[in-house]
């Protein structure tokens, strides 16, 4: 399978990801903040292979949360059990 393009707006390799958070605190929102978040990102091959790298066997895989076909639908899923046998 080929390599996809990062999405628009991706961040370089070893930059990390920000997110804007407010705190909620009673009587309203307490502020805002960045977190800044440790995170990697894969693509599907790579993330398939580092779990079977890791001793778990692939049982399934789908393209997104409502059981869209794997590779048409936004997000990875992929089930997975413990073991090959």
């Amino acid at each position: 399978m080929p390599r996809q393009k990062p999405p628009h707006g991706s961040r370089e390799a070893g930059a990390l990801p920000r997110a804007s958070v407010s705190p909620l605190r009673r009587g309203g929102p307490g502020g805002r903040g960045v977190l800044k978040i440790a995170m990697r990102c894969y693509y599907p091959d790579e993330f398939e292979k580092l779990i079977v790298d890791h001793g778990f066997r692939v049982l399934r895989r789908w393209g997104g949360y409502a059981g869209e076909p794997y590779g048409e639908g936004p997000e990875l899923v992929i089930q997975f059990r413990e073991g090959v046998g």
